[in-house]
Formats: structure tokens, C-alpha cells, sequence
């Protein structure tokens, strides 16, 4: 999908290659955009270094991770933001583009690196960046997986989840006239739950 922006990483390459010649583009998934994606890094003259694998289920993301020197997720939309915490926990350096929920994952310049959206000289910069400068990677990869573990972990994410149920069995109490004898029974179940679990 365009949306992904992977255009603007191949537009950012040949600037990435002519300081970086060894890099290599790996390129993950797959979708209806993939044929232009190779046309245009075939046009850009880069075909030799950009590598297409299709669909890759997790194990093998993790892997790429792992081998990675930066994970880029260059997305002119990206809702959520999930991609660039699965590559911080896995203690690979990020550069994402400062859109949608990457904006708000990532810290520039503490915990990774923000690029302007849809600039491939901004994605370029960034990127090499974290390739020439190997003790900036290191800080990036470990303030981003320390702080994964800190503010991301399911422990945490359940808290403030059993949280919200209590605040909203608390209030449900408080409205007599919104309170049924069904819905205090489901209520009453689950805070007993959530009582014992948290």
C-alpha cells in the first residue's frame, strides 16, 4: 500500500548507496503495490540492492530484526504504531516517518529517529545517520528496548486496562437508575476478577 511509503525509502536509496555502498534494502510483506515497487527500484538502478521477500511470518521479522542495522517504516499513514515497537523490543535502531502513531512511539533522537513524512532526503539523512554513526544505533536500540519493557509490556497494559473496568464499575454503581440487577451481577463478576488479578 502506498500508504507505507516504501516509494520513499527506494526514492531515499540511491542518496543512502552513494554514502553507504554495501547497504542493502530488505523489504517485508506484500501487497498490490509490490510490482511498482520493483519497477521503481529497477528505474532508480538499485535492484541489485533491494530485496523483496513477500509475506514473512514473525519469527522470521524477528530474525530480520536481529540482523538489521536500522528498521525504517517510512509510512505516510500509520495508525498505531505497533511495527516500530516490535523493532524497538527486538533491539533494532528505528527511523520512522512523523506521522499517525509512529509520532507519538517514537522520542527523536532518545529512542529513535523521526523523519518528515513522504521526504526522501529527510529518510536518507536519518537513516545514514544511524549507519555512520554505530554509538548513536547503540543509545537508540538501548533507551527504545528499555523503555518497550517500561511503558509496553502486557503487565502494564493489563493494569491500565483492569483500571478503566474499575472507574467503570464504580461509576455504573453510582447511576441508580442506570444500575439493573444483570448489570450488576456482570459487574460485580467482573470486578471480583479483576480484584484477585490486580
Amino acid at each position: 500500500m502506498r500508504e507505507k511509503g516504501v516509494q520513499v525509502l527506494l526514492d531515499a536509496a540511491p542518496e543512502i548507496l552513494a554514502h553507504q555502498q554495501g547497504a542493502k534494502f530488505v523489504i517485508a510483506g506484500k501487497g498490490p503495490f509490490e510490482e511498482a515497487l520493483k519497477k521503481q527500484a529497477a528505474f532508480l538502478g538499485i535492484s541489485n540492492r533491494v530485496y523483496f521477500t513477500g509475506y514473512i511470518d514473525d519469527e522470521v521479522r524477528n530474525n530480520l530484526y536481529h540482523w538489521a542495522d536500522v528498521a525504517v517504516f517510512p509510512s505516510l499513514y500509520e495508525p498505531f504504531g505497533i511495527v516500530a515497537l516490535e523493532a524497538m523490543a527486538a533491539r533494532t535502531p528505528v527511523v520512522v516517518a512523523n506521522s499517525g502513531g509512529l509520532d507519538e512511539i517514537v522520542n527523536h533522537g532518545l529512542d529513535g529517529l523521526k523523519t518528515y513524512s513522504g521526504n526522501s532526503h529527510s529518510l536518507a539523512q536519518n537513516i545514514l545517520a544511524v549507519l555512520k554513526k554505530p554509538a548513536l544505533g547503540e543509545r537508540l536500540r538501548e533507551n527504545a528496548f528499555n523503555r518497550v519493557q517500561r511503558e509496553f509490556n502486557w503487565l502494564e497494559i493489563a493494569g491500565e486496562t483492569a483500571a478503566v473496568y474499575r472507574e467503570v464499575w464504580e461509576a455504573n454503581r453510582s447511576v441508580p437508575w442506570l444500575y439493573t440487577e444483570r448489570q450488576g451481577k456482570i459487574f460485580d463478576r467482573v470486578y471480583r476478577l479483576l480484584s484477585r488479578n490486580g
